[in-house]
């Protein structure tokens, strides 16, 4: 299975905006791709497990 992930608009979003977190330019675009490959690896271990709760 393949899953194509793309999210846009982070270059629309106004410099004060909360969803920078203070963060500016690459800063924030570093920030925000930590988060998502984060995100996609946890969702891909989730299926590796099938479906197995994670580990507290």
């Amino acid at each position: 299975m393949q899953v194509m992930l793309e999210h846009r608009g982070f270059r629309n979003l106004r410099p004060d905006h909360p969803a920078r977190h203070g963060l500016v330019d690459q800063a924030f675009t570093d920030m925000m791709g930590r988060w998502w490959g984060d995100l996609a690896m946890s969702y891909r271990n989730h299926v590796a497990n099938k479906g197995a709760p994670p580990l507290a």
